[in-house]
């Protein structure tokens, strides 16, 4: 009997030894749990809030959005056709390269080829020279490129007999001789250039 007495302390101090941590832990898992669902909670209410501010917004904006007028205007591109023929005409490979350039339709009118001479020597004096005097030597250079880029062409157009398309290459030197001046930097050898230049545009201009 006493040894069924001790069986029963020794058990019972065990289970109660043993059911302390138990109830510890399950304690603990049980404040987690309920941290976590307050969390969650947390989360959720604060998602709906964000959902409702959101919906507030968007329901605000529409009848201002509804408001403002329209300002898209639909075009008509079937006019277009002209421009696209023009374009695909640039494009064509199988054209003539002159063609596709224009320069033979500048070469159709002779009195439009020598207005665009007549032109190009009133901007070399009012283009090149001003800058050049003024030391303007980018300015300079390319007023003089913009000048030369259709009057070699314009020039070779007029010109007819061997002497006047010599005349015209000469005058092509000089205007590289000219450039080249202008590169430099050099003032007074720009200047004389120029003049040569001038002198030379309006003798092979008087032959034309």
């Amino acid at each position: 009997m006493a040894s069924s007495m001790k069986a029963s302390v020794n058990t019972g101090s065990r289970a109660a030894v043993a059911g302390t941590p138990m109830r510890a832990a399950v304690r603990g898992t049980t404040t987690r749990s309920r941290t976590s669902v307050c969390v969650q909670a947390a989360d959720s209410s604060r998602r709906e809030m964000l959902v409702g501010a959101v919906v507030a917004a968007g329901l605000m904006a529409g009848p201002v959005i509804a408001a403002t007028p329209s300002t898209i205007v639909p075009s008509d591109d079937r006019g277009a056709k002209a421009t696209l023929d023009r374009r695909d005409e640039a494009l064509d490979f199988d054209a003539d390269i002159r063609e596709r350039l224009g320069q033979t339709q500048y070469r159709q009118n002779i009195e439009d080829t020598k207005k665009r001479v007549a032109e190009s020597k009133k901007k070399f004096a009012s283009v090149v020279k001003p800058n050049l005097d003024k030391s303007y030597w980018t300015q300079a250079r390319e007023g003089l490129r913009l000048q030369m880029g259709y009057l070699r062409y314009d020039l070779n157009t007029l010109a007819t007999s061997k002497a006047q398309k010599a005349s015209v290459k000469d005058f092509v030197a000089q205007v590289e001789k000219l450039d080249g001046a202008l590169r430099a930097k050099n003032l007074e050898a720009a200047q004389g250039e120029y003049a040569a230049t001038i002198s030379l545009l309006d003798s092979v201009t008087a032959g034309l």
